[in-house]
């Protein structure tokens, strides 16, 4: 009986000691399962409704062989979406990643934090099993941040606590105190930048004053797609080295270091079209601030210090970026009594922002621009596109061809039997036949659609031609319900329309960092739409060149483009002309392909295709949108390759439409040239005792209906690439409406007035050329002056004064000068302006 009762104690002991290495394990906090959860410190730590963000994933594998895991993350408040990061662990390895989430559209507004499920899968024997989370429960749990505040802004910093020693991050705050916005400053999280721009989403002004994006090209990337897209970003060059700011920027890149100085005294003038002057009182400073002397190119210089720029901004895609030279602690001042309170029980702030760097941040703080694509247009133009097809030519030319020997045939028929007169019912019959034949095949052609996959892209092309940003629609068409989407194999982001799927699980993917793809997604039957975002890097350079001649602005293109087409070139003036493009990339722009507002396309008869490009002009360039700061070539192509897969079953098509900044080359002096009206800008001056004239706004760059009489000066100024240049002949065209009142042109001869041409009551188009060398003089700078003088309404103005009696209201709606005329040597000395 002893050994039967031993045995329990035997197995009892043997139990024990199988599990003691478990156990063992578990006091230590050493994992002994595979799992995978949320965890870790990622991007802005920040989640906002209907916005993008990054979640860590910590995945952990004690075992000795490689596992492949699959985390499956997703809101508590919508469980039927979820995303899921594809990740192989080494053996006895724990392994950190990340995974774009996207919140719920709708969230109580109540929820200052929101839950964040895990439930983990293995695929390593290939076949599906659930993981446990690292505390034995079925899936994990995380709380993060819902934050709602109007206005987030990130900052890259370099130190460990930026709250508590960085001058940058303490500014943002005296900023925001200053303008009265709850102080919110949040800094990237982590060892690495987002890894894609998803993870910015929430951000609207981004802070660099630091080198961590020199060594993470992923961050850098995410962070150019995310400033393209519409972002702000704030650039401290005082505490950013060059090579960051170039790696960031690439060919955007537009300054140049001279040196470094210490000031103890600073005076921040504001820069202005009429020179500079002083907006803060000069301030002493025992620790000297430093100032990074710089030589800028093409940029709005906005304050300067010691005659050195001390903020620049200049566009960069759809975003905008400021750069100071200036240590922050030039633009602030410590906070008194008298300032207002900061906003916010807990603010750190401890400064108040000067006028000038609240200037400067009013525009950057206002938030990011929304999505570019064309408004309501685009989901009409995909609608077609989808359901839009033409029967195949040799049907519809057999159908006619039939309907044409019916007729030729009868004809000889009757009229060979004497009874011509019965083709009075045969003609009327057989194009009854024809007309019922090629309706059919219509009808049968848009009930016979396949499932779809049509795209409409907007691309933009980067300064230096290498990357092209799109926003985009794209329209996925099913006869009935399937799960038919495209998957990414070089990043970009859609998000189908949700709608009507609520209650099916579906998951986004993802298996590396630019590859993913939707699974268990059925779209019912129908058209879906879904906004595209997405940044190409060209295999080639895209650019568009061009100079001025005798003829008008030729020029060439060159790119990945496919059957480019109607085309048009939009100039800083805000004038349009059409481009005639030719099949080896050359194109060309006259005087007589000038657009009037509204107008985008030459052809006096629109084609179906031309008809619903000439929509989506009107949607992104209309008549009140801001000119580009250099001229801008928009083309038609095909589809830009975005890497998406498009399954065999489905067909695509769509196009895009590009923009790519024109680069305009200096003209060899003796070349004559004419230089179409949309390249001259024009501006109204002051002249002798007379002020700014009414008649025309020059920020809002329009025209405004008068009542009074008026005298309106105005400066023309000439493309940079042709001066000096002697001016030969110029035409003026004026749009005016200006019933019974006496209008006048005036020029400048030497120092007299001239009345080059008067009209009465004049009612449209006026065009007047001038060729008189005395009146075509330009200035230092390149520029014309011309005068629109309209009298009151009885023509009472003498040449010495104007009459303030008011009439009927008169207006002009447009003004163009076009010049004509030769290129002079240029003075080596002498920088173009």
């Amino acid at each position: 009986m002893r050994p039967i009762v031993a045995l329990p104690a035997i197995l009892t002991v043997a139990v024990v000691l199988a599990m003691s290495p478990a156990v063992a394990a578990q006091e230590t906090g050493t994992p002994t399962v595979r799992s995978a959860e949320v965890g870790g410190i990622v991007a802005t730590r920040r989640f906002a409704p209907g916005q993008w963000g990054l979640v860590g994933i910590r995945a952990t594998n004690p075992t000795d062989r490689p596992a492949r895991m699959r985390p499956s993350v997703y809101f508590a408040e919508d469980p039927s979406v979820q995303f899921a990061r594809e990740l192989l662990v080494p053996p006895q390895a724990q392994r950190w990643s990340w995974c774009p989430v996207r919140v719920p559209d709708q969230l109580p507004r109540s929820f200052l934090s929101t839950e964040i499920r895990t439930l983990a899968r293995d695929r390593s024997e290939g076949e599906e099993g659930r993981l446990a989370a690292s505390d034995g429960a079925m899936w994990s749990s995380h709380l993060v941040t819902v934050d709602r505040s109007p206005l987030i802004v990130a900052g890259v910093f370099d130190g460990a606590d930026p709250a508590g020693d960085d001058e940058v991050y303490q500014a943002v705050f005296a900023v925001q105190a200053a303008m009265n916005i709850e102080s919110r400053v949040v800094p990237l999280w982590g060892d690495w930048l987002p890894p894609v721009a998803e993870g910015l989403d929430v951000v609207d002004l981004l802070v660099v004053a630091g080198d961590r994006p020199a060594g993470d090209a992923a961050g850098r990337a995410a962070i150019r797609q995310w400033l393209r897209g519409g972002g702000r970003m704030w650039i401290a060059l005082d505490r950013v080295q060059p090579e960051t700011v170039r790696l960031l920027l690439g060919e955007a890149l537009c300054f140049q270091v001279v040196d470094r100085v210490g000031l103890t005294r600073v005076d921040i003038h504001q820069v202005g079209p009429s020179g500079t002057y002083s907006v803060e009182t000069p301030r002493e400073f025992d620790r000297p601030v430093d100032l990074l002397r710089v030589l800028v190119g093409d940029v709005e210089v906005v304050h300067s210090v010691n005659g050195w720029p001390a903020s620049f901004r200049f566009g960069f895609g759809r975003g905008q970026v400021l750069c100071t030279t200036l240590g922050a602690r030039g633009w602030v001042r410590p906070r008194t009594q008298t300032d207002p309170r900061p906003p916010g029980r807990d603010s750190p702030c401890q400064s108040f922002a000067l006028s000038a760097l609240r200037g400067l941040m009013s525009e950057l703080l206002a938030g990011r621009d929304g999505p570019k694509v064309a408004g309501e247009q685009a989901p009409a133009f995909l609608a077609e596109e989808v359901g839009y097809r033409i029967p195949p030519l040799g049907l519809v030319g057999g159908v006619l061809g039939a309907f044409c020997l019916v007729l030729v045939g009868g004809g000889v028929w009757y009229w060979r039997r004497g009874t011509l007169e019965r083709l009075a019912w045969i003609g009327p019959s057989a194009a009854l036949a024809a007309a019922g034949v090629l309706a059919a095949c219509g009808i049968s052609t848009r009930q016979a659609i396949p499932p779809t996959v049509a795209f409409f892209q907007q691309a933009e092309v980067d300064p230096g031609g290498e990357e092209i940003d799109i926003d985009g629609l794209l329209a996925l068409y099913h006869p009935e319900p399937s799960h038919v989407v495209p998957a990414a194999t070089h990043g970009g982001m859609y998000w189908p329309d949700q709608t009507g799927l609520e209650g099916t699980i579906r998951c986004l993917v993802r298996t590396d960092l630019d590859v993913w793809h939707w699974e268990d997604l059925v779209l019912p039957a129908g058209v879906r739409f879904a906004p595209v975002r997405q940044t190409v890097r060209l295999d080639w350079p895209a650019a568009a060149r061009g100079s001025f001649g005798p003829g008008g602005f030729v020029g060439t293109l060159t790119g990945p483009f496919q059957s480019p087409g109607d085309a048009a070139l939009v100039c800083p003036s805000g004038g349009k002309l059409a481009v005639r493009l030719h099949d080896d990339g050359s194109f060309v722009s006259e005087p007589g392909d000038e657009l009037s507002p509204g107008q985008y396309l030459r052809a006096a008869l629109l084609t179906e295709q031309q008809r619903r490009r000439h929509a989506i002009y009107e949607q992104t360039l209309p008549p009140e949108a801001t000119p580009p700061p250099q001229p801008r070539l928009y083309v038609w192509t095909d589809l830009i390759d975005l890497g998406f897969t498009v399954p065999a079953s489905a067909r695509q098509n769509g196009s895009a439409l590009v923009a790519i900044p024109v680069s305009v080359e200096p003209v060899p002096s003796g070349r004559r040239v004419l230089i179409p009206s949309p390249f001259v800008t024009y501006r109204s001056v002051p002249f002798n005792k007379l002020r700014h004239s009414s008649a025309f706004d020059n920020g809002r760059r329009q025209w405004v209906e008068l009542r009074l009489p008026s005298e309106t000066w105005l400066r023309f100024q000439l493309p940079a690439e042709v001066l000096p240049l002697a001016v030969h002949r110029a035409v003026l065209v004026v749009e005016i409406d200006a019933p019974s009142r006496d209008v006048e042109i005036l020029g400048t001869s030497g120092s007299e007035t001239v009345v080059v041409a008067n009209w009465h009551g004049p009612r449209g188009r006026l065009r007047l050329e001038i060729d008189r060398p005395a009146l075509l003089a330009l200035d230092a700078q390149g520029g014309l002056v011309l005068a629109i003088r309209v009298g009151d309404e009885s023509g009472r103005e003498n040449a010495g004064a104007l009459v303030t009696e008011s009439g009927p209201m008169w207006r002009i709606d447009a003004v163009s000068l076009e010049v004509e005329g030769e290129v002079q040597p240029r003075n080596p000395d002498r920088r173009p302006r």
